[in-house]
């Protein structure tokens, strides 16, 4: 079925509109310990108030005396410098954010519309956007405040520039303006996370696979195309100077830093096992876990990803030549993210587009055929359209659910454990009314304590704790959490039943370390 232009864009607007409400609606109140939440707002926080120095001197304090990684001591500045203004004007709301951060949801499926436009046609474009706008691991990223959303706008429009200005030369306004865009969006996408430094080697291998040329030629002629890198260099030399007190590499608690000391080869091999599967944990938000003929519902979900990975290798080989610049995006991406030590599903999200993108192509070839009886039969149905629509349904059902449980939690007034909790408030407003502000506190989730308190925080692990070091610390204050949300979390028994405590609740203990190696 073929779609014009206008009932594209209509459809496409209504897309978009469903998307943002239906992740607004469902926004739950308050948010979970994630912790990396907490920089991203302190870091928007001092940029609105003049302060950048005065976190950065807090984050080197938290990152020196910590005795677990907790975060690089410079923040992602590209999303905090997007959320100055919301901080500005709402100050310390996470709700405002999150609806923030979900308008950047929206740009990403209206940029990936467009990426895809110029390879398919409108319907196949309109549904592969619809498989990811209602993808249920996508929805479960709007109650974060963090720079997945911002980044894959950025990442996906840049791709776009990319695809328009070089391999399909259509010029905007003129080179110069064209190369300037796309140089900022570079910057700006690796501005906001650092991995967007792999569109610099996307755009090179574009630019050169373009031109089918030798390396001479490609050097030699029309050297404004080297316009972006230029751009994106200067520009990131900028931000160096202008936000951050440490080298290009982060200095001695900086993120290049911690990738350069810390590769192994046994996490790189750890790393390989645990991205070739991750795509299998989309099918626990869609399919009733239930066994099949004594398979477990994670060997199914495992068997299922298992051909649809044939499928997509099937159509990066198909597609090959005219997708080349996706492939070594996302083949750049993977080499990044298993050489890189930790481990988290987000960094693979700018690529899960293009997962889906060539599934969908792989699965292009095949064609069935579907009698419901003697009048009802359909003869050949594409495969591929068939997944998107089963795909779409099943996720549009999961959505509204999600929607209308989160509807009804918030209503009964619950707030998510974490920060927002009556007895994290509790403990929060105890430490601002009772302690000094140049108190140092040992806490599990620092960078919120320093965010809700405003006071220095670091972090202990419990592994290689002993009360000595916490009394010989810096720290006049300890809080420790009743429930245990990691391994590495200390616990009250760390102390051996020596810790008396000034304030107790149902979910923290707080302590005071020097008056309790006095006794």
């Amino acid at each position: 079925m073929a779609l014009d232009n206008k009932k594209t864009y209509a459809a496409l607007f209504l897309l978009l509109l469903f998307v943002f409400i239906i992740n607004v609606v469902s926004l739950t109140d308050g948010h979970d310990w994630g912790d990396d939440f907490a920089s991203f707002i302190s870091a928007a926080k001092s940029i609105a108030e003049g302060t950048m120095d005065e976190f950065i001197s807090i984050n080197k304090y938290r990152v020196k005396n910590s005795t677990l990684w907790i975060g690089p001591v410079d923040g992602e500045w590209g999303t905090c410098l997007l959320l100055s203004p919301v901080y500005h004007v709402f100050g310390l709301d996470v709700h405002a954010m999150k609806i923030y951060l979900v308008f950047f949801f929206s740009l990403s499926l209206l940029s990936l519309f467009l990426l895809l436009r110029d390879k398919l046609d409108n319907l196949q474009s309109l549904l592969l956007t619809a498989v990811l706008g209602f993808n249920p691991w996508f929805f479960e990223f709007k109650d974060h405040i963090s720079s997945d959303m911002p980044y894959l706008f950025f990442s996906l429009a840049t791709l776009l520039l990319i695809q328009r200005f070089i391999i399909s030369d259509k010029i905007w306004i003129n080179k110069s303006t064209s190369y300037f865009l796309l140089g900022f969006f570079m910057f700006f996408s690796s501005f906001t996370r650092p991995f967007g430094f792999l569109l610099v080697p996307t755009l090179l291998c574009a630019q050169f696979f373009h031109n089918r040329g030798t390396l001479r030629n490609f050097i030699f002629s029309d050297r404004i195309k080297f316009m972006p890198y230029i751009i994106f260099f200067v520009l990131n030399a900028a931000s160096v100077w202008f936000f951050s007190s440490e080298d290009i590499t982060g200095g001695e608690y900086g993120h290049l830093n911690k990738l350069f000391n810390e590769i192994r080869l046994s996490s790189i091999i750890m790393n390989i096992k645990y991205y070739i599967v991750l795509p299998a944990r989309y099918f626990p938000y869609l399919f009733v876990k239930y066994s099949v003929f004594g398979l477990g519902y994670d060997k199914i979900h495992l068997i299922l990803y298992l051909i649809m990975l044939f499928f997509v290798v099937s159509g990066m080989i198909r597609n090959r030549k005219d997708d080349y610049m996706y492939i070594w995006y996302v083949l750049f991406n993977l080499v990044l993210v298993i050489i890189f030590p930790p481990r988290a599903p987000w960094y693979v999200m700018p690529i899960f587009p293009f997962f889906i993108y060539f599934l969908f192509a792989g699965l292009k070839g095949i064609s069935l055929s579907l009698d419901l009886s003697d009048k009802v039969r359909f003869t050949n149905i594409n495969a591929a359209y068939l997944f998107c629509i089963g795909l779409i349904l099943i996720s549009f059902v999961y959505m509204l659910h999600t929607a209308y449980k989160s509807i009804i939690f918030n209503k009964s007034g619950q707030v998510v454990d974490g920060p927002y909790s009556p007895d994290s408030v509790e403990m929060f407003n105890y430490i601002k009314k009772n302690t000094n502000k140049d108190d140092a506190i040992i806490f599990h989730k620092p960078r919120a304590m320093t965010l809700y308190t405003d006071r220095k925080s670091f972090a202990m692990d419990h592994f290689t704790f002993t009360p000595d070091k916490a009394y010989d610390s810096d720290a006049k204050y300890i809080v420790i959490a009743k429930k245990k949300y990691i391994d590495f979390d200390l616990r009250f028994d760390d102390f051996q039943g020596k810790l008396e405590c000034e304030f107790e609740n149902n979910s923290f203990y707080l302590c005071d370390l020097k008056k309790n190696r006095s006794r």
